[in-house]
């Protein structure tokens, strides 16, 4: 929605604080509390990163890849009794080479798990040649079954993504794109066209997989297009033209998708072939893309059609983050600071933070001290926002909700001095219920504290290289990462009764 005038513009916000509120679920009575269900004690070696697609689709089983001097090994362990079995390895001198990858794809709805050997081939129908090897196994039999050959002698292997609803596996591999069905059929190249753009090309997928949105510049084809895997349809989202729009995210249930848009800074129609980027439109380079802040947020659906347009006079919008409930979104104001740096995104003075919907409807739920140098959205909702907010030598967590001052959360007494640490918020949200996690550092201890409402509670202590995850049955698995030839420990919270 954009407004041309301040008197229209509080009519609005003063008419939207019901609409904007009128979503929110009535919370629990009490703290949801965890408790420890148990520690996995790890075999010796280095521990490989953990993710929430390691665990399974009902949350009974871990994939896990540990480290030693002789072989990188698979394990499956059973979140019930937290007993693991070594399923397959590959020999850790072809992987210190660079000939050979271990790599967990994730697990079915029927709960096989997929796991690939990636590189050049040492044995089997492949031996000597480069590529993706997949397979299956189901981990009460611990069968294990090969699913199918992507080759790739030349390129990396960009992403693999599986698709649980339809059956299938996508790999994009250099500019090429496959698809692999879980039938054991053979593999189909379903797009070779893809550019590269030194290694900054991604395809964003939604949650499920079924739908690719990316940013194209090429002469013939500028602007945002989506590719649909069933039909294999491309489809030109937002062309660029008039307006320049950039970096899409997608809504959490894949109906709609969000980008920054940018004004043309002439009237006269761009010439797509001859101009840079910069020059034509209203926007802040940032390290190797357009800085994440614009005069818009333009949602659109995946037709392309418009759903809104969000922005607010005079003013910058960025930093979205969309709601878990994919109807609103969180967002920044900002007026550019020209300091000169190379890089912006600490350079703004950031002024607001805003809640909006998909009907357009927009307020301002906080301001921003003067001295914030960087705010990060850490959980939106339909009445509210939790964020962090950095300032010249603090930082601290906020929760800022419809119609109410923004309430700064306390950390508990038991962890050190906030002047001492830092609050950060796991890269891929960790939560439990309407509970979410951050983490508190300090000096070489990672805190994990668990979030709800206007309350904060310590979970548990780590190291720093370690990780916090969700399971789809509101658990928590904690760990850390181990670098050290050492045995590693997990633990297992579930939620109390």
């Amino acid at each position: 929605m954009l407004f041309k005038k301040k008197l229209p513009f509080i009519f609005v916000i003063l008419m939207s604080i019901g609409t904007l509120g009128c979503q929110a679920t009535k919370p629990v009575e009490s703290f949801p509390s965890l408790q420890i269900k148990g520690d996995f004690i790890l075999p010796a070696g280095d521990l490989g990163w953990i993710a929430s697609d390691h665990i399974s689709s009902d949350g009974r089983w871990l994939a896990l890849t540990i480290r030693d001097q002789k072989y990188d090994s698979l394990w499956i362990y059973s979140l019930s009794n937290q007993k693991g079995t070594e399923l397959f390895q590959i020999p850790t001198a072809e992987v210190s080479a660079g000939r050979l990858l271990l790599t967990i794809i994730g697990w079915t709805t029927d709960n096989r798990l997929i796991f690939a050997r990636q590189g050049t081939q040492p044995d089997g129908n492949y031996r000597g040649e480069r590529g993706l090897l997949l397979f299956a196994t189901d981990p009460e039999s611990l069968e294990i079954e090969e699913l199918g050959w992507i080759p790739n002698p030349t390129h990396y292997i960009k992403q693999v993504l599986l698709n649980q609803q339809s059956g299938h596996i996508l790999v994009h591999a250099g500019t090429s794109l496959w698809q692999l069905p879980l039938t054991g059929a053979e593999a189909e190249l379903i797009r070779t066209d893809f550019p590269s753009y030194d290694g900054l090309f991604y395809l964003q997928p939604t949650v499920d997989n079924s739908k690719l949105v990316y940013q194209l510049f090429e002469p013939d084809r500028h602007g945002i297009y989506l590719l649909d895997i069933d039909s294999n349809l491309e489809t030109c989202l937002a062309a660029t033209g008039e307006t320049f729009k950039f970096g899409p995210q997608w809504s959490p249930d894949g109906k709609n998708i969000a980008a920054y848009s940018a004004d043309s800074k002439y009237d006269t129609p761009a010439d797509e072939q001859h101009f840079r980027l910069t020059d034509r439109y209203n926007i802040i380079s940032g390290e190797d893309a357009p800085a994440p802040i614009a005069d818009a947020i333009s949602i659109i659906d995946t037709a392309g059609g418009p759903v809104a347009r969000l922005s607010v006079p005079d003013l910058k919008v960025g930093m979205f983050a969309w709601a878990p409930d994919s109807h609103h979104l969180g967002f920044l104001t900002a007026a550019p600071d020209d300091t000169g740096l190379e890089y912006p995104l600490f350079n703004f003075n950031w002024q607001s933070i805003y809640l909006a919907n998909l009907d357009g409807a927009i307020i301002k739920v906080a301001d921003l001290p003067a001295d914030t140098s960087y705010v990060d959205l850490v959980r939106v909702s339909a009445d509210g926002i939790y964020y962090l907010m950095h300032q010249s030598e603090t930082c601290s967590l906020w929760w800022a909700r419809l119609g109410q001052e923004p309430l700064k959360l306390d950390l508990p007494a038991q962890l050190p001095s906030p002047k001492s640490g830092s609050l950060n918020a796991p890269y891929v949200p960790a939560t439990s219920g309407d509970s979410f996690f951050v983490a508190y550092t300090v000096a070489d201890k990672t805190y994990y504290l668990q979030v709800w409402q206007d309350q904060i509670e310590y979970l548990t202590e780590t190291d720093l290289n370690s990780f916090i995850v969700s399971t789809p049955t509101g658990a928590i698995l904690v760990g850390s990462v181990s670098y050290l030839p050492t045995r590693s420990k997990l633990t297992l919270f579930t939620p109390e009764p």
